[in-house]
């Protein structure tokens, strides 16, 4: 059969694909070839020309690959009927296909029985080609095995074994001394954690720490000194010390003897310190002194320091003296005590004497009971005497307050009224100032003019009062009131509203106290109109006082 024009080097290519693929197949089993397997032939592509047409006149040559002795070759004849197929010469198996560089000079790893193929047994390195022995492909890029997880010429895993780093393309134990456990170093030679010794001065102790020049030997973990590493100075137990301690004390630093121990200033004395006196005696300039009973620094058998509020010493105490208890407190006896005291009282400590002779709260008063006052007189809260019928208690008549409202009102003596006393007076044009109401009010009725009089009542006094007016025309009513607001509050100040007699007939009221405080009196007309009911009156009254005298010296 003829085959027509077609697209050879597309041919070469189809069939290079199909012999590749079965090549990858038989690879694939793993193990060698058996008898039954097929040989495979790899085009190479790279060495023959398929693109070019030689002609009878080339000689049948000039197609071929004269680079590899053995390639197959692909010949093309002029005769467009000639079959391309039969051109194949395979002379032998040319191994395995070559995609490598054009150069036939160039080291071609797959030729090369001998040559290592990275590419045979490790993946590529990105889109790379694999990377070779000792190396790894790490982001794409082909690195030395110098890690942990990849180290040497066979990238072996060093990390979870027993030597987890990689030092030198070799996995160690460790590289520095940090790799190692607390109380372990690196040993540089081999590598090996070792545990640091308590007597070798270059890893001394747990902290594994280099003994220095001055302190160079390593003993119990410690580092210390010898005779000859301290210098100028002088080895005490194991520390370089200056010659001003008990043991090297001086130019010679020589120990202090029994006698005198404490070195002080490299010269060795009997004390340094309280401690290294008895009891009873103190550590003066290095030498031992007994206290005494009068020293406040060094005070009694104890020798103790006085100070604060008792910074005296007296018979082997402390004590205070006049000036060290502060304000408000004295010096007695020794103690600091406070001037709460008749003869020292307050701040200042003063005696109290005269009129306030008492110390209350650190003030002197006049007393601290009632019978430490005047009889009949209460000794008050704040310690002092209280004359109970002092000030405006009304012992006496007073007729200055003009009467015509009750806050106004003339006082009448408690001494006058308890001897009895008639009083003049007259409501005339005085003004209608006590008006209680006419509907809703008491059952009081009262007229224009008033009069106002007020009397101190105490507990249990009793006092009687009558008003008797002086034209018989004159209809007259009489009130009581708790306090000095009368109208203002009547509904609970009013006592007694007294209009029980006819026109010219005088008006009686009694009333006994239940408290003390002001009893008010207003003298009123009692008719309903403004008519007649005002006028002059008189008005009699009397007080029986509940204790002697009235309240009233």
């Amino acid at each position: 059969m003829q085959l027509g024009r077609f697209d050879f080097p597309g041919l070469v290519a189809i069939c290079t694909s199909l012999l590749l693929s079965v090549g990858l197949a038989a690879c694939r089993t793993g193990g060698s070839a058996s008898a039954d397997d097929l040989p495979v032939v790899f085009l190479d592509t790279h060495h023959a020309d398929i693109s070019r047409t030689d002609t009878a006149a080339d000689g049948g040559d000039a197609g071929r690959d004269q680079g590899h002795e053995g390639d197959a070759v692909f010949d093309t004849v002029a005769d467009e009927g000639a079959d391309p197929l039969t051109v194949l010469d395979v002379a032998d198996d040319p191994g395995p296909f070559d995609q490598g560089p054009s150069d036939p000079g160039s080291h071609d790893p797959g030729l090369d029985p001998g040559a290592s193929d990275p590419g045979a047994e490790a993946a590529g390195c990105g889109t790379g080609p694999a990377c070779a022995q000792g190396t790894t492909c790490i982001n794409a890029i082909c690195e030395s095995c110098r890690f942990q997880f990849a180290c040497g010429q066979d990238c072996v895993e060093c990390t979870g074994t027993a030597t987890p780093f990689c030092l030198d393309g070799s996995c160690v134990r460790c590289r520095v001394g940090s790799d190692c456990a607390d109380g372990f170093w690196c040993d540089g030679a081999t590598h090996a954690c070792r545990q640091c010794g308590v007597d070798d001065p270059v890893h001394c102790g747990a902290e594994c720490k280099t003994c220095p020049a001055d302190l160079p030997v390593c003993l119990g973990g410690a580092c210390l000194c010898n005779q000859t590493s301290c210098g100028a100075l002088f080895c005490v137990e194991g520390a370089c010390q200056g010659c001003d301690n008990d043991l090297a004390c001086g130019p010679s630093c020589a120990a202090c003897p029994i006698e005198t121990p404490r070195c002080v200033g490299g010269t060795c004395l009997t004390c340094r310190d309280p401690g290294d006196c008895p009891a009873d005696q103190w550590c003066s300039a290095g030498t031992c002194r007994p206290c005494t009973a009068d020293d406040p620094a060094h005070c009694g058998s104890a020798c103790v320091k006085c100070s604060g509020d008792m910074p005296a010493c007296s018979a082997g105490s402390c004590v205070c003296d006049g000036f060290s208890c502060g304000e408000g407190r004295r010096c007695t006896a020794g103690t600091c005590e406070n001037c709460n005291l008749d003869e020292a009282c307050g701040p200042a400590c003063v005696k109290c004497e005269g009129a306030t002779k008492f110390c209350i709260s650190g003030s002197c008063r006049q007393c601290r009971s009632a019978t430490d006052c005047p009889a009949d007189w209460a000794c008050g809260a704040d310690g002092a005497c209280i004359d109970p019928c002092a000030g405006t208690l009304g012992c006496a008549n007073d007729f200055a307050p003009d009467g015509r409202k009750c806050g106004t009102a003339r006082v009448l003596g408690r001494t006058v009224l308890n001897a009895g006393t008639t009083v003049a007076g007259d409501t005339t044009d005085e003004g209608n100032d006590d008006d209680l109401p006419s509907i809703g009010g008491p059952d009081c009725w009262d007229a224009v003019d008033d009069v106002m009089y007020k009397v101190w009542m105490r507990n249990g006094d009793t006092i009687r009062v009558t008003a008797d007016p002086i034209p018989s025309v004159f209809d007259l009513s009489l009130k009581l009131y708790r306090g000095t607001t009368c109208k203002s509050a009547w509904k609970t100040d009013l006592i007694v509203c007294q209009h029980a007699g006819s026109s010219g007939a005088p008006e009686s009221v009694q009333y006994t106290a239940t408290a003390d405080g002001w009893l008010t009196i207003v003298v009123d007309g009692e008719s309903g109109t403004d008519i007649d009911d005002f006028g002059p009156f008189s008005m009699t009254a009397s007080l029986a006082c509940a204790d002697t005298g009235c309240c009233c010296r």
